[in-house]
């Protein structure tokens, strides 16, 4: 029978998915909330409810006013410091040299010139 709700869940997790680095928010009054993550599976997959009149599917995508309530505003906030803690993690992980490239490196050294990479254009 279709819609096969149950092997969905079963594929991709449920209301407990093997992620990180994911946000889940909804707002109080967001009907969509009840079928989302509405409980912190881990310190980066945090999940947060807007608990505010007018905190509504989507609202915390919405454009920022002067107007919106406090606890929108402090959702946003803590969104945009999970995304930089996550972003800032995976700009480190960059920059620390693999043991993989170091052996590769290793096993071919350059020894050639510019020209010689240039020279057969």
């Amino acid at each position: 029978m279709w819609p096969d709700t149950a092997s969905v869940n079963r594929h991709y997790g449920g209301r407990a998915p093997a992620v990180t680095n994911v946000f889940f928010s909804h707002g109080v009054e967001d009907p969509w909330q009840h079928v989302g993550v509405r409980r912190s599976l881990s310190a980066s997959a945090p999940a947060r409810i807007a608990e505010c009149a007018g905190c509504s599917h989507c609202v915390d995508l919405r454009h920022m006013t002067e107007e919106d309530p406090p606890q929108l505003k402090a959702l946003r906030a803590e969104i945009g410091q999970h995304v930089r803690w996550w972003l800032e993690a995976a700009s480190a992980a960059r920059r620390r040299p693999s043991r993989a490239g170091a052996i590769a490196a290793e096993a071919a050294p350059w020894r050639g010139s510019l020209q010689e990479v240039a020279a057969p254009y």
